[in-house]
């Protein structure tokens, strides 16, 4: 027997030496504690999932791209 494990192990002593009241209280006390950690986790992910996202950097302005050449602009190779 480990003496640091309850839920099938000290649950079944304590269960013959102390009486059911005892088990049933540790139990209840885990479930409670297992739904009040789901409940915990479920408002942390949904508070996560609808956080308004972080403001990216200001981007540096763009270069300037060359204009595209016209008719008028184009230059034709001498041939």
């Amino acid at each position: 027997m480990t003496p640091n494990v309850w839920f099938g192990n000290v649950e079944n002593m304590a269960a013959e030496k102390i009486g059911a009241e005892t088990v049933t209280y540790v139990s209840n006390i885990y479930k409670y504690y297992i739904a009040y950690r789901l409940i915990v986790d479920d408002m942390a992910r949904k508070q996560k999932a609808t956080a308004v996202p972080r403001q990216e950097p200001v981007a540096q302005p763009a270069k300037p791209q060359p204009s595209m050449a016209t008719a008028a602009t184009a230059q034709v190779p001498v041939i």
